[in-house]
């Protein structure tokens, strides 16, 4: 498969995965009802935006969500590269298992969980978000370019708790493609 072909389908999946979580956005109170467990962040990072997910979104599944959040960070000290690093391995540190990372073309997909909680969190660098931002459905957590310096990486970290005894079955009622 072509190095553009992968980096369309990511893409095209990052989208998808980003998308619903921002549309769970859109419901929910302003309580911090959301997972006991803190979402993984890299050093330096400044919180640029934040939205409540409602597990109501994700009807139709077998399984029990709790409410969860979307947070936006800035990322100005560290490369992509430093960023995709910090998800796919220095985050089992903090006792988080990735469950699925990839990193292609400036686009980073991470998929972990620790305890019932499920983390995804993507990166980008900022003049990608800025080009690609409707794609991305970045508009829906209010993020504005002056925020993000084309150097900038731009993480967003969606989380919510599974209810349930069965992690495997909440990330599969995620439909996360993981």
């Amino acid at each position: 498969m072509s190095q553009s072909r992968v980096s369309r389908i990511l893409i095209v999946m990052f989208a998808f995965i980003l998308v619903a979580s921002l549309l769970a956005a859109c419901g929910g109170d302003d309580s911090d009802d959301s997972g006991s467990t803190d979402p993984p962040v890299p050093d330096g990072a400044d919180q640029i935006a934040e939205a409540d997910m409602d597990p109501d979104d994700f009807a139709g599944t077998d399984v029990e969500l709790a409410e969860g959040k979307t947070v936006a960070y800035r990322v100005s000290d560290s490369s992509f590269d430093e960023v995709s690093e910090f998800y796919q391995t220095s985050v089992e540190d903090d006792g988080w298992t990735v469950v699925n990372h990839v990193a292609i073309s400036g686009v980073m997909l991470s998929v972990m969980s620790k305890d019932m909680t499920i983390i995804v969190a993507s990166a980008m660098t900022g003049a990608t978000a800025k080009d690609q931002s409707e794609t991305f459905g970045l508009e829906e957590l209010d993020i504005q370019d002056d925020e993000l310096a084309d150097d900038d990486i731009l993480v967003v970290v969606g989380d919510i708790d599974c209810e349930g005894d069965n992690l495997d079955a909440c990330i599969e009622a995620l439909n996360l493609g993981v």
